[in-house]
């Protein structure tokens, strides 16, 4: 039985597409300033080669490919990027989220959101305007881990009093979200929103137990899994 949903915050809570856009022209003018000018062509090549490494971090793994690989020039570039990045870090709540929310709320069930960074995860989704609509806000900065470290959803889990195997789990992301939820027993669903969203799984180990592409799609899906 399905007591209580973890939210990966970055994706599924959260539309940071503008954001992303900026992200990507900041790029360009951090390495342009460094005299590297980068053509259209290089910055595709960059971001494809990126998700298909599956990178942790997708603005480190561009960087680093942008550099061609180059320690110096890449560590500038990232550190001024992170810099400028940390005022401009918010993008908006995804469309028809906070309804969903506010009716999985209003049905009693627990909920969690969590997310590798900032360690005040509960006024990143105040300020998404989520409210008080979660139980709970694990951040893995606050716990020194990151995803997908185990221990984040076991932090989420624990937060609602549950078990891991009584827990369902929607991320974006189907190494860092859907993958490690799967290993603690959790049933999964992937959004497959974003930059992450046609990054096929690599074994069957990684199938979510459903997949969604909107807040609609995400409400049926819900409904669907926790009926069983």
């Amino acid at each position: 039985m399905i007591r209580a949903i973890l939210f990966d915050v970055g994706g599924p809570l959260e539309d940071t597409a503008q954001l992303d856009d900026r992200a990507d022209g900041l790029i360009v003018d951090l390495f342009r300033r460094e005299t590297v000018h980068l053509q259209p062509a290089d910055y595709l090549a960059a971001e494809t080669e990126t998700l298909a490494s599956r990178a942790p971090d997708f603005w480190r793994g561009v960087i680093w490919r942008l550099a061609g690989r180059a320690p110096a020039l890449a560590h500038t570039v990232w550190t001024r990027f992170a810099q400028a990045r940390g005022a401009d870090s918010k993008g908006v709540a995804r469309s028809g989220m906070i309804e969903l929310i506010a009716s999985l709320h209003a049905g009693g069930i627990g909920l969690v959101a969590f997310d590798d960074a900032p360690r005040d995860l509960g006024a990143r989704i105040d300020a998404l305007g989520f409210g008080a609509l979660f139980d709970a806000a694990i951040s893995g900065a606050a716990l020194d881990t990151a995803k997908p470290d185990p221990r984040l959803l076991r932090a989420a889990a624990q937060a609602c009093g549950v078990e891991p195997g009584e827990c369902m789990v929607v991320g974006d992301r189907v190494d860092m979200d859907v993958a490690p939820a799967r290993r603690l027993g959790m049933a999964t669903i992937w959004l497959r929103v974003g930059r992450w969203r046609d990054v096929e799984v690599r074994d069957w180990t990684e199938l979510p137990d459903a997949e969604a592409r909107s807040a609609d799609e995400l409400a049926r899906a819900l409904d669907r899994l926790m009926a069983r």
